[in-house]
Order: structure tokens, then sequence, then C-alpha cells
């Protein structure tokens, strides 16, 4: 009986571990919401001169908007005139 009784007691506490552990869950998954998800988005660039990223807090996955500033140019130069030696 004795062992019986441990072995309840472990189990009782193991299932009241286990509902702690579910309600806590339970918790985070009712405080996600869209605008909680949505006002983390961010966007990073190695450069930020060059390239930045930003989400409003409405903004829907996966959808994308990006506004091309300028865009790059191969530019290559040459000199029409004779160099003259030193």
């Amino acid at each position: 009986m004795q062992n019986k009784e441990a072995t309840l007691t472990s189990q009782k506490t193991a299932y009241g571990q286990l509902g702690t552990a579910l309600d806590d869950l339970v918790a985070k998954i009712k405080a996600f919401t869209v605008s909680s998800a949505g006002a983390s988005r961010v966007g990073t660039s190695a450069d930020t001169s060059i390239f930045t990223a930003t989400a409003s807090a409405s903004a829907r996955s996966p959808q994308y908007q990006v506004s091309v500033d300028r865009l790059a140019t191969a530019t290559r130069a040459t000199s029409t005139a004779a160099s003259a030696p030193p």
C-alpha cells in the first residue's frame, strides 16, 4: 500500500506540473495576437544606409512592399585624350 501511495502521489505531482504548464501555454496563446506579432516584425540590413525595412502593426504576412529610391548603375569612364609622358 505504501508503494501504491508513493506512486499515486508522484503521479498527482506530475499531473499538477502538467496542468501548470498547460495553463501557462494557454495564457501565452491568448496573449499572442496579430497586432502583437506584427509589432515585432523587423527587417535588418548589414548596411542601413543601403537598405532598411519596417512593418506596421497592421501589416499582414506574407505581403511585402519594397521601395527603390535609387538604382545602382554601372559606370565606365574613358579618357579620349592621349596621356602626356611624364
